[in-house]
């Protein structure tokens, strides 16, 4: 069976249209990998650090805490976010609380602090 040139035309510009739909398919999925390279290498230096770090994310709509030791984190966390009870009934509100009852801007906090060079 042999085609037409008509039928040949149609079938290369078929293919020329897939082609092209496959390289803007392509085009995307590199600036996907791109993107998440970044996210990546962004969390591996904050995971990589030796600070005690607090901030606002807007993008998780929270605080985010890095820290060089989970237990630098927990402190931090907590003194934070929990409010403190000692024995003998006395207490302390949260830090957050207490900021944000005194009319601060909660997503504007910002801490961070160096552990000493060895």
């Amino acid at each position: 069976m042999e085609l037409t040139n008509k039928e040949l035309k149609e079938i290369n510009l078929k293919l020329h249209k897939r082609i092209n739909e496959l390289e803007a398919t392509m085009q995307r999925l590199y600036k996907k990998i791109r993107e998440l390279k970044k996210e990546w290498e962004y969390i591996i230096r904050t995971m990589e650090t030796n600070e005690l770090k607090v901030k606002w994310s807007k993008k998780e709509n929270d605080h985010l805490i890095s820290f060089p030791k989970s237990s630098d984190g927990s402190l931090i966390h907590d003194y934070l976010f929990y409010d403190q009870y000692w024995f003998g009934g006395k207490s302390k509100k949260a830090l957050i609380k207490e900021l944000e009852e005194r009319g601060y801007d909660l997503t504007t906090l910002k801490f961070s602090i160096k552990k000493k060079e060895q």
